[in-house]
């Protein structure tokens, strides 16, 4: 007799637990739904100043690598020594161009 009361004491506390839980639930939902209601019918907040002529700066600060968009490998057909560079690199160049004297 004494092992089925405490067996349904074990029961009515774990279903007292979850009911608590249940109610905990429902009003943490009820309570969120009107906040959303709330923020919805509430004004946007809006900031008032007065007009200045300003120039307008933004920048941006980033770090990476720069990868051009054609690799372009340029080898001599023959040896000998360069005598004279016509164009830098990153100078732009036309088909047919010398590049190298």
């Amino acid at each position: 007799m004494k092992r089925w009361v405490f067996i349904l004491i074990g029961f009515a506390l774990i279903a007292g637990f979850i009911a608590w839980r249940f109610h905990q639930k429902s009003s943490e939902e009820q309570s969120q739904a009107r906040a959303r209601v709330a923020a919805a019918k509430a004004p946007p907040p809006v900031t008032v100043a007065p007009v200045t002529l300003r120039d307008i700066v933004q920048t941006y600060v980033g770090v990476g690598s720069v990868a051009a968009p054609f690799n372009v490998k340029i080898a001599p057909k023959v040896s000998g020594r360069l005598d004279y560079l016509v164009k830098r690199e990153g100078a732009p160049v036309k088909q047919g161009e010398v590049l190298a004297k």
